[in-house]
């Protein structure tokens, strides 16, 4: 690495940014290397004129903290992927989608098990197999159809203005014009130090050792609790994540909801699939799954939201009422949840037994408390909240506001004819008082237990 090139980053730094950096000289050298190696996005835009995106007071002051500053100087790197990001992964995850596709293709046909069980209703934790249908088993049009979105797809990802980062609802990949931008986004919620806690990888390391040992202790445990499939999927997922112990970081933009002072609002994704704690979040959503769906507020899908619809008789000057959560994820905090959690499992939960009611508590405590994960070449903690991405992230939601919906909905049942939510989103009707200036009173008391 040229001497000079360190030397003129350096000079761009204050005093306290410079002295920060002086013990991560090695950092700096391997982001000057991928800048090399890389046209950057911020390179290509370098002489394009555009307009400056409008900040807040508050962001612009994140963006001039020295540890934003400092860490959007060392994870660069993340502005300009390497070939393999358009070459192996790409190619892995359409190897995956083309299995994934035979086999549902193949199977089809089977709506239960040997013993009457549906598919949708059996455990996922067992270790699956490598088999793939043979062409030969399946239907002529199933190997034109693939072969055409492959090639499709792949041309796509060939293209450097495209990223990894998908739109909400997985809506497909978003072009991005301004890598570093993007860095700042990812940072104004990970700066967030309510939520998240920064780690030096000596301390990230640490931690995880701790969590190997903790999952493990569990297993052992637990193990006549969980039973022999469980057990095995687990203990092999600790096994396949040894060298990749952490979760990745990434952002979503909700496109959909419309530049906020001159930024996109950003929905913060933890993907855990590489994580230790995966395969016990795993378990732990199916153990939390039944529970939700015994929550009076439950419905399954949109599909069943319509029947249930469809049958109602509405009563008159009766309307309809939406609500969405902001940011419920991060808005729970961590402890007060699981001991809430903690409480209505062990005193109000049916048909399991101590044993079995400990084992699923001390598993959601171990997922929730640990999502340690990456950030380009930096390592995290979040301390509050639980992450999307996180298995048991939406059954726990669930159940978490259901107990306050519990002492909430019966208050107002005398206005509330329907109440239903699945997971931040309630669909309500409201009937309301005969006297309009009494009724704008009654709704904004109901709008303020609803926020509490």
């Amino acid at each position: 690495m040229r001497k000079e090139h360190i030397e003129a980053v350096m000079g761009k730094l204050s005093d306290e940014e410079r002295k920060e950096l002086e013990g991560d000289r090695a950092k700096l050298r391997l982001w000057m290397k991928n800048r090399e190696r890389h046209v950057c996005a911020e390179s290509e835009t370098k002489n394009k004129k555009k307009a400056k995106p409008k900040v807040t007071e508050k962001m612009e002051k994140k963006r001039k903290d020295p540890k934003v500053r400092f860490l959007i100087n060392t994870s660069l790197m993340l502005n300009c992927p390497p070939d393999y990001f358009f070459n192996q992964c790409i190619t892995k995850s359409i190897d995956r989608f083309v299995r994934d596709l035979k086999l549902r293709v193949f199977f089809a046909c089977e709506d239960s098990t040997d013993d009457g069980q549906d598919h949708k209703d059996r455990s996922k934790l067992y270790l699956k197999s490598k088999w793939t249908p043979n062409d030969s088993d399946l239907p002529d049009w199933v190997n034109g159809r693939l072969d055409r979105f492959t090639t499709a797809i792949s041309k796509i990802f060939k293209r450097r203005n495209v990223t990894s980062n998908l739109l909400p609802q997985g809506l497909g990949p978003m072009r991005r014009t301004n890598g570093t931008i993007h860095i700042e986004d990812a940072l104004i919620n990970l700066c967030n130090d309510e939520v998240y806690e920064q780690l030096t990888e000596e301390e990230a390391i640490l931690a995880t050792d701790v969590l190997r040992t903790e999952i493990k202790d569990w297993l052992e445990e637990y193990e006549s609790v969980i039973g022999e499939n469980a057990y095995k999927y687990i203990n092999n997922h600790l096994r396949e994540n040894f060298d990749s112990t952490y979760g990745q970081f990434y952002i979503m933009y909700k496109i959909h909801k419309g530049i906020k002072d001159g930024r996109w609002p950003t929905r913060p994704v933890c993907s855990d699939v590489s994580s230790l704690p995966h395969g016990l979040g795993k378990w732990v959503t199916e153990e939390l799954i039944p529970i939700q769906k015994n929550q009076p507020s439950y419905f399954q899908d949109s599909f069943e939201l319509k029947r249930i619809l469809d049958a109602l008789e509405l009563p008159r000057n009766t309307f309809p009422f939406t609500s969405d959560a902001e940011s419920m994820y991060t808005n729970i905090k961590t402890e007060p949840a699981l001991a809430s959690l903690s409480k209505y499992i062990q005193e109000k939960v049916r048909g399991k037994n101590e044993l079995e009611k400990s084992a699923l508590i001390e598993g959601l405590n171990l997922v929730l408390r640990n999502n340690i994960f990456q950030f380009g070449d930096t390592y995290w903690l979040q301390i509050s909240g639980t992450a999307m991405g996180t298995p048991p992230a939406p059954p726990h939601a669930t159940i978490f506001y259901a107990l306050y919906e519990k002492e909430l909905v019966p208050r107002w049942r005398k206005h509330v004819f329907f109440y239903k939510r699945i997971i931040d989103d309630v669909i309500g009707f409201w009937t309301a008082h005969e006297d309009p200036s009494q009724n704008d009173i009654l709704w904004k008391q109901f709008e303020d237990d609803m926020n509490k």
